[in-house]
């Protein structure tokens, strides 16, 4: 956290609480306006200047709301371009593949917010790859949230991206995945001040529904589920290591609250005009957006392997030695 943290939340949240009727492309375009999509990219770049820490404060405002934004690949993509000097005033999305030969071909398939953007930066074990989206084709997608996941046909192959090591797609996969998480917690958090409001004001027999101890026992197990995502990312810093863990933390996060929520809100939890689903939803979209919790879990499991048992312990009984 910084010492804008507060104000900056403050300010998102108005912004996010005054246009949540608004389409997500008039959010978007207001978030812009405001210099927000580029927080955490220096002046001197072409940003906004701010940390890191500053970007995962608007992240987490917008997700604690339910807002539909590009922002999380929109901005790791722009730190990328800023990186190599190559930042200007596209939109450009960020597309994750596992498959080295992906930045060579012609048709991308779910492309977050591909009709929306200018160009996409194409993230590959293999390297960096953009491609200008002037003139591709869209075929409109969504993904479990309604957020736009399209499929892009491109006039030309995407170019490599020559970057340094601090740009590699390793790291650029961290950053996203750092993102990700912090707008699943996010979410979360929102999901749960829904559900706690609902059971407080819902009566049964006449008391509220919080007064019952079911209920009460049920959001007990929400809050100690939130903690644990909160206190993952606390500790997650921008190691490899503290990311996966904070990755997969929040990912079963999302699934605890979301069955939590769902099972205190009943079938007025899936209406179409009540606010809970379009948070559970997109916990349910975002903590798979990067990798499921078994591949985070894999993952780690790699890396506790490799370093051995001496290893393993001190990475219990004394972090950061």
């Amino acid at each position: 956290m910084t010492e804008q943290s507060a104000p900056l939340r403050d300010l998102v949240g108005s912004v996010a609480d005054g246009m949540k009727d608004a389409p997500a492309e008039a959010l978007w375009d207001q978030l812009v306006e405001l210099g927000l999509h580029r927080i955490g990219v220096s002046e001197e770049a072409g940003g906004s200047g701010g940390e890191l820490a500053d970007l995962l404060v608007v992240v987490r405002a917008l997700a604690e709301r339910g807002a539909a934004t590009p922002l999380v690949e929109a901005a790791t993509a722009d730190w990328v371009l800023a990186g190599c000097g190559k930042l200007d005033g596209t939109l450009t999305t960020l597309l994750l593949r596992d498959d080295t030969g992906a930045g060579r071909e012609l048709v991308l398939p779910r492309v977050p917010w591909g009709r929306s953007a200018g160009a996409v930066l194409v993230c590959t074990p293999g390297g960096l790859f953009r491609a200008d989206l002037a003139g591709a084709g869209v075929e409109p997608g969504e993904d479990l949230a309604g957020e736009p996941r399209d499929t892009v046909t491109l006039v030309a192959a995407p170019e490599p991206l020559t970057t340094g090591s601090a740009f590699s797609p390793e790291a650029v996969r961290e950053r996203i995945a750092l993102l990700r998480s912090v707008a699943v917690t996010g979410a979360a958090h929102g999901a749960y001040r829904l559900t706690r409001q609902y059971v407080a004001e819902r009566e049964q027999f006449g008391a509220p529904l919080l007064k019952l101890p079911a209920v009460m026992r049920q959001l007990a197990l929400a809050r100690i589920a939130l903690a644990e995502a909160d206190t993952a990312l606390s500790l997650a810093g921008t190691t490899p290591e503290g990311i996966a863990v904070a990755a997969l933390t929040t990912s079963r996060t999302a699934t605890e609250v979301a069955r939590i929520a769902h099972q205190l809100h009943g079938a007025v939890g899936i209406t179409a005009e009540y606010p809970l689903h379009p948070l559970t939803r997109r916990l349910w979209a975002w903590r798979d957006a990067v990798a499921p919790a078994s591949g985070w879990a894999r993952e780690l499991g790699a890396r506790a392997a490799e370093a051995g048992e001496e290893g393993i312990w001190t990475a219990l009984a004394a972090p950061g030695l």
